[in-house]
């Protein structure tokens, strides 16, 4: 639980890639495999954090699949509606 708090502050610091390395490494120490919720919100974390990066990179198209991957498990994730918002007027830039 320890590194996915890490995880966690790494997230809401902006550091994406610190925080896909303590995901991994909380993931690697869960060797519960009932802990449904744990891993859930491990896979959830990991998806926010490359779709942050991808938009990041103006990878706009795969941080918006990542995006809606992630709200179509977590409908009410709001840092992830405020990305992909971001993600959606960038495209609407490139587009016109």
């Amino acid at each position: 639980m320890r590194a996915m708090l890490q995880a966690n502050d790494a997230l809401i610091s902006g550091h994406e890639a610190e925080s896909l390395r303590w995901l991994s490494r909380a993931e690697s120490l869960q060797v519960d495999t009932s802990a449904v919720v744990f891993h859930r919100s491990i896979v959830a974390k990991r998806a926010y954090a490359l779709a942050s990066l991808r938009f990041q990179e103006g990878r706009y198209e795969e941080a918006r699949s990542r995006l809606l991957e992630l709200l179509a498990a977590h409908p009410t994730d709001v840092p992830s509606h405020r990305v992909l918002e971001a993600v959606e007027d960038s495209l609407a830039r490139i587009h016109r």
